[in-house]
């Protein structure tokens, strides 16, 4: 995915289950269409994502690393991908049944965004630390880049840190 922001929407993508992929429903004792959705339920003090940076090559079945940029900012906003985020969402388009919520849920947040009634400090993420990985699927290196998120008095540090081994810089 080109960036986080695609990522975390192809996570909590929805699927339509009919046809022949229609879900039995116990309550009515038949097969239903169904809307299968991925949202967070609770969002975490920290929040650690952890990307799959790996595929498997179907034409020689090895395990290959994907090496493609996947940008993400300094911070994270995750309303969009909360169940709080979505029933906000869908409850603006209650009244047009045939709105789809995903392109909706992609515009960016203005004052016209159903979930502004949200406050977005609770769903606000700051980037203290990213891990990367050198090398290969079968193998490699493991290094992290930390932010320096100690505070002293009359100063705004925005220092990164590499923790390489037994080497800091």
């Amino acid at each position: 995915k080109a960036d986080i922001h695609e990522a975390l929407s192809t996570m909590c993508e929805v699927e339509y289950m009919e046809g022949d992929n229609k879900v039995f429903c116990d309550r009515c004792k038949e097969k239903c269409d169904t809307v299968l959705r991925t949202a967070i339920s609770a969002l975490p003090d920290m929040l650690i994502l952890s990307l799959k940076r790996f595929d498997l090559d179907y034409n020689t079945f090895e395990t290959v690393k994907l090496n493609s940029r996947c940008a993400f900012g300094q911070t994270l906003n995750m309303k969009r991908y909360t169940l709080e985020g979505v029933e906000e969402m869908e409850k603006s388009n209650a009244d047009d049944s045939t709105a789809d919520v995903d392109s909706k849920m992609d515009t960016s947040e203005n004052e016209n965004d159903p979930s502004s009634s949200l406050n977005d400090e609770d769903y606000e993420y700051q980037l203290a630390g990213v891990l990367v990985h050198s090398g290969v699927a079968q193998g490699g290196h493991y290094y992290s880049f930390i932010k320096d998120r100690s505070r002293r008095e009359g100063e705004c540090t925005d220092r990164w840190f590499k923790f390489d081994d037994e080497e800091v810089k």
